[in-house]
């Protein structure tokens, strides 16, 4: 059953990069992370001249996201080559 997991999750992050998406990220998620991507993507929402009020709003969202992928995301393990 892992080995069909893995196969899963290492063809999704495959087809995923291959389509262009623009951030990819594997590797531990620590809060430090997270930061840096909520930075990342303010930064660029900001650039698009979006009215505060909806630039908050997309901002608390993310967190929330990055938040929810934090906390259910799988154990990341050098070792085992897991995905995420």
């Amino acid at each position: 059953m892992d080995s069909v997991i893995y196969f899963i999750k290492s063809t999704l992050a495959n087809e995923i990069a291959a389509s262009g998406f623009p951030l990819i990220y594997k590797g531990e998620m620590n809060h430090q992370i997270m930061r840096s991507f909520a930075f990342m993507a303010n930064r660029k929402i900001a650039e698009m001249n979006v009215p505060t009020a909806t630039r908050k709003r997309v901002f608390h969202i993310m967190i929330e996201c990055l938040q929810n992928i934090t906390k259910h995301s799988d154990d990341y393990d050098e070792k085992e080559k897991q995905i995420g």
